[in-house]
């Protein structure tokens, strides 16, 4: 009749070093962005440059964002926060979904502008210098956060390299569109980038705005990692069902609990290890889970 309850000793929150690195390079090379587009924009006037300048605010505003959501998530487990703080990263990624959508409704507008009355640009080949390099430290960004994201699953830190993936093609559109306008003398394009700057950002911010919202209000995980965790479970401890799975996430940490259904005679001592052997085996192939099981007699 007993039922006995095993939790993961790897409770413990781990470190989150690359996350912490990717999140402050993530600050320092928007900094730096900012400032250089500023300066390319009052030389130019070009729309496309302004609309990967408001890009570049709200990259910003979002990797500070960032920035704090994971430094709060890498936060151990305290009294009042027994699960850890993993939704830290999730609250982040919503508040910079939000930034990016602020960001799509100017850009908009500036564009609709730009497309019924075109401007001549001027000091083009500054605007052009300006945007490869841009181009050129975000490729480096990207590259720092997808091996973050591969090595520790930062959510915060995913949602933040969204926005710099996104900003990759329109980074490139803006620069193709900067030198038609110079050799091709044709003005809208360079409205017709900023254009698709917005369009890039807004499907950016759905995407992101979706998974933070899974995240913060618990969602299942998918039907195919729940079965492949049921069936490690009952394949490790040879119970005879299990039921009521549940799982959730919070930031890089997976919770799962279950109910594993056994003989109403068996020993206790044989019921904790078959439990025991449940519990590891999910941990080999789920290491970042903390896992919960309840033992039924039947």
């Amino acid at each position: 009749m007993a039922a006995d309850t095993v939790l993961s000793p790897e409770s413990a929150d781990r470190g989150a070093t690359l996350s912490k690195t990717a999140a402050a390079a993530s600050v320092v090379v928007a900094v730096s962005l900012v400032i250089a587009k500023a300066v390319a924009w009052r030389a130019s006037g070009s729309v496309g440059v302004l609309a990967s300048l408001a890009d570049s605010a709200l990259d910003l505003a979002a990797s500070g964002v960032a920035a704090v959501g994971v430094w709060f998530a890498a936060r151990p487990a305290d009294d009042n926060h027994r699960f850890g703080h993993g939704k830290g990263e999730a609250a982040a990624a919503l508040v910079q979904s939000v930034l990016i959508a602020v960001s799509v409704v100017l850009i908009t507008a500036e564009t609709i502008a730009a497309m019924i009355a075109p401007q001549p640009l001027a000091a083009e080949r500054i605007a052009i210098g300006v945007m490869a390099g841009s181009l050129a430290a975000i490729l480096f960004l990207v590259a720092v956060q997808s091996l973050a994201i591969r090595r520790e699953g930062s959510l915060a830190v995913e949602a933040d390299r969204a926005h710099y993936l996104g900003d990759i093609l329109s980074q490139a559109g803006v620069l193709a569109a900067l030198a038609a306008t110079v050799w091709l003398d044709a003005p809208r394009l360079d409205a017709v980038a900023g254009g698709l700057v917005a369009i890039t950002l807004g499907y950016a911010a759905i995407s992101i705005s979706r998974k933070a919202l899974g995240d913060l209000l618990d969602e299942e995980l998918p039907d195919t990692e729940r079965e492949e965790i049921t069936k490690i479970a009952l394949a490790a401890s040879g119970a005879s069902n299990i039921h009521d799975v549940r799982t959730r996430r919070s930031g890089r940490r997976l919770f799962v609990q279950m109910h594993l259904d056994f003989p109403g005679g068996s020993r206790l001592g044989d019921v904790h290890e078959a439990g025991e052997r449940a519990r590891r085996a999910i941990l080999e192939t789920h290491p970042e889970a903390d896992v919960l099981i309840h033992h039924d007699p039947v």
